[in-house]
């Protein structure tokens, strides 16, 4: 019998946990016809899931959504062209898109204006497509003609993207939504679910017990479900199970791995965060202000008896662990 977690692909359907809120919000935005949406959030944090998600609900009562991968790069007529082919399909183009977006991104942009059919776009890795300047033009363009648009991002600040002087912000026609950690009911949600699924059910000190080791995180979730199964849990004694959770906790090669993500979240931020966030390791926590705002929203500190702390036991030992010495030498520190 194999585990049912699942690490890598995005995730939808009855596979999908948690954002059970910000999902409705999305729907009811795209019902209504308010503005477009942008999704912020750390990679692996669920983005993806939640677009295909949007979809996978979409479907059966509106023909008109479109999912799209920007992680392409390249040019802004390669992005034409990979974008036509993908609303070729869509209702009211008529299998015109794909032949727009070989001339580029312009006589898209015009067939896209001259639809009757409102569509609704849904653009994961959005990062990469927007540091070509026409390209960005489209995307905001794009959503100022009407069509529902939600598009993905791991730029935690729209700012950080180079804009050229004479060009308008593309992302201020953009309501933004961070995306953050899961909750505890909806981490004990997916872990008990796919235990059960998988042949044996955790309890609750083994949810807990994962859960202080890599917070509300669901990709660290699935992956450490799936080790515990890997590692014959469905087989094991209660004491042997123990033994199990004990030694994953101190696996070289999952906190190597672990490391190499939280390594990469430090690239994308400044001196002053990551300052603020080796002194939120330390045992007291530091106390909340508006300067860490952005560290909260992107899921890297949680709320603990009015102090803020590291989201994590494990992502706390990373922080103590660096190197000291001038900030900018330990982003590159695994």
């Amino acid at each position: 019998m194999r585990d049912a977690f699942t690490c890598g692909p995005p995730v939808y359907g009855e596979n999908f946990f948690g954002r059970a809120a910000l999902v409705a919000s999305l729907l009811d935005g795209m019902l209504a016809g308010r503005e477009s949406t942008l999704l912020i959030g750390e990679s692996r944090i669920g983005k993806t899931s939640i677009l295909r998600q949007l979809s996978h609900v979409l479907a059966p009562v509106d023909g008109t959504a479109v999912f799209f991968d920007g992680w392409i790069g390249g040019s802004a007529q390669r992005f034409a062209v990979e974008l036509g082919r993908a609303l070729d399909e869509a209702p009211g183009l008529q299998h015109r898109a794909a032949r727009a977006g070989e001339k580029g991104l312009y006589p898209l942009l015009h067939l896209l204006e001259s639809s009757r059919h409102r569509l609704t776009l849904l653009v994961d890795e959005v990062d990469g497509i927007v540091a070509d300047k026409e390209s960005a033009r489209f995307i905001r363009s794009a959503a100022s003609l009407g069509h529902k648009i939600v598009i993905a991002g791991s730029r935690i600040d729209p700012a950080q993207h180079e804009t050229h002087p004479t060009e308008p912000p593309w992302w201020n026609v953009f309501r933004i939504q961070y995306v953050g950690l899961f909750t505890q009911d909806e981490a004990n949600d997916l872990l008990l679910t796919l235990s059960e699924r998988s042949g044996q059910q955790f309890t609750d000190g083994e949810c807990a017990f994962l859960q202080d080791m890599v917070g509300g995180f669901p990709y660290f979730l699935q992956w450490l479900g799936k080790e515990v199964f890997l590692r014959g849990y469905r087989d094991c004694t209660t004491s042997q199970r123990r033994t199990l959770f004990q030694e994953l906790a101190t696996d070289y090669s999952l906190v190597g791995m672990l490391g190499q993500y939280f390594g990469g979240w430090l690239d994308r931020l400044d001196d002053r965060q990551i300052a603020l966030l080796v002194e939120s390791a330390s045992g007291r926590g530091i106390t909340p202000h508006l300067g860490m705002i952005q560290l909260k929203n992107r899921g890297l500190l949680v709320e603990d008896d009015g102090r803020w702390r590291p989201f994590s036991r494990l992502f706390g030992e990373f922080l103590r662990a660096l190197p000291k010495g001038p900030l900018v030498d330990r982003k590159s520190v695994v």
